[in-house]
């Protein structure tokens, strides 16, 4: 009887602290970001961006909507995007790590274009 409360009392406290850790990672799952930087290198698969203290790559998957000119209402493609350009990318950082970002939109920002402001992370 005492061992069966015994089990009963872990397996309780295992359940929750597991539920607990879940509710926290996924609060943590995914933070949004922009950065204004210059092309570095881009492919289909992902753009590298010169910032002012390093470069950073992006993926492009399932959650990137496209290129858009600085106005943000022209369409552009993605092969107009060229190396040197001053681009600003909005993504989403993924919870697997620092390294893994998403991109979901480029503007391309052209010399006479005033750098967008940068939203805060969240």
């Amino acid at each position: 009887m005492r061992m069966q409360r015994c089990k009963f009392l872990f397996l309780t406290v295992g359940l929750s602290v597991a539920f607990l850790c879940a509710v926290v990672l996924e609060g943590r799952a995914a933070t949004t970001g922009a950065m204004i930087g210059t092309v570095d290198r881009v492919t289909n698969q992902s753009i590298d961006i010169k910032g002012d203290r390093q470069t950073v790559r992006f993926a492009l998957g399932d959650s990137f909507s496209g290129v858009f000119s600085a106005d943000g209402k022209t369409k552009r493609s993605l092969s107009d995007v060229k190396p040197g350009m001053n681009v600003r990318v909005s993504y989403i950082k993924t919870a697997v790590g620092d390294a893994y970002r998403k991109a979901t939109e480029i503007d391309i920002l052209t010399g006479f274009s005033l750098p967008l402001p940068v939203p805060k992370a969240t």
